[in-house]
């Protein structure tokens, strides 16, 4: 199953799941799989798993590839800690789960950390992640996004914009704009350096694209 087929399924199973109100988007979701197989990223970090729609995501994607994705993640809420072993599946005991940032242990590095909740120990990460790591926020998170940007001053950064709207088989609705990911490089090499602008060049784009059809 392509990226993109493996995005839609998980964001349609995920729609029909109590608790969904907060799940990423499905463009959310097709960025992250992009990023994590075009990087060949073998260890990810989830601070804030929820019902567990991304790391379904990602392990779909690392188990129809053969890829032996280690994937970490945040959660505490009650809720959420009770239907993971129902809503991950066959997925649940390869996803090691920890309640807070400052409880995870690895032996390995993180080539990429999503950010998809709180956590006040968020500058954490800065032990955690790998050389030329990245780092991607689900949604807006203004807050967690500029402790990351203090706490890595080399970075560089991003959002990543749709130019379509939500699917209508979704909770979150059809006639908005479907929501992105914010975007950093903590240590850029050169290859992250073109992505970099070839996002922020196509961001750029949409965000007139958009403003020209709202005078249309």
């Amino acid at each position: 199953m392509s990226n993109q087929n493996v995005a839609v399924a998980t964001y349609k199973y995920f729609s029909d799941l109590e608790g969904n109100q907060c799940i990423a988007t499905e463009f959310a979701l097709k960025i992250i799989l992009k990023l994590v197989k075009n990087y060949k990223a073998k260890n990810i970090l989830e601070l804030g798993v929820g019902i567990g729609c991304i790391s379904f995501c990602v392990m779909k994607l690392s188990s129809d590839n053969n890829l032996n994705i280690n994937y970490v993640g945040t959660e505490s809420n009650e809720f959420c800690l009770k239907v993971l072993p129902n809503y991950l599946k066959e997925h649940y005991t390869k996803i090691q789960l920890f309640a807070e940032l400052k409880d995870v242990k690895s032996i390995e590095k993180f080539e990429i950390i999503i950010i998809d909740g709180k956590d006040e120990n968020i500058k954490e990460v800065e032990s955690l992640i790998a050389t030329n790591g990245i780092i991607i926020i689900e949604g807006d998170r203004i807050p967690q996004l500029n402790i990351i940007r203090e706490t890595f001053p080399k970075s560089i950064y991003t959002r990543v914009i749709s130019n379509s709207r939500n699917p209508n088989y979704g909770p979150i609705p059809s006639t908005h704009y479907s929501g992105g990911v914010q975007l950093i490089f903590v240590d850029p090499n050169f290859k992250q350096k073109l992505d970099y602008w070839f996002y922020k060049t196509r961001t750029a784009l949409y965000y007139k694209i958009r403003a020209f059809k709202k005078e249309a």
